[in-house]
């Protein structure tokens, strides 16, 4: 599972610069990926489809469940149950600066997108208010079922 883990930023950045997979996989393996080309393009096809399924979350209604065709999979060495993704747009209250945070909320159970938004808030308050933030919005950008697989050596 380690390489497919190391590999995540790789293929991100090639999908975001919209580079396909051979390409993308000759370019990590330059920048010292070491990888099975089985695992790479496994991981290349998981996160192509969970962007997909995260722009389809955010215009989805905050009381109900995701249904089976939006939750993406994630595999895992032992975790099981489902990671929420929730990002939440601040402003500094100081500075006025704008600035994303991102929260992932795992559960055992399936839960509705308000209530993994409500966990997310709750899971990032800062009390000390070290980071003196208003909240100004936040969002589901995805949801993940996420499955043990095996180790791979």
């Amino acid at each position: 599972m380690a390489g497919r883990d190391f590999a995540l930023p790789w293929v991100q950045r090639a999908l975001r610069s919209g580079i396909g997979p051979t390409e993308a996989l000759r370019q990590a393996r330059a920048g010292g990926l070491r990888i099975q080309d089985s695992n790479w393009f496994r991981a290349y096809g998981q996160e192509r489809a969970n962007i997909a399924l995260q722009i389809r979350a955010r215009d989805a209604p905050l009381n109900r469940r995701p249904s089976a065709d939006e939750i993406g999979r994630w595999d895992t060495v032992r975790r099981r149950g489902f990671a929420t993704r929730v990002t939440a747009l601040a402003t500094d209250r100081l500075t006025g600066a704008k600035s994303t945070i991102h929260v992932t909320v795992t559960t055992p159970r399936l839960v509705s997108r308000g209530r993994a938004i409500s966990a997310a808030m709750d899971a990032w308050q800062d009390p000390e208010e070290k980071y003196p933030k208003l909240i100004q919005a936040a969002f589901v950008s995805g949801v993940f079922e996420m499955v043990p697989g095996e180790a791979e050596e």
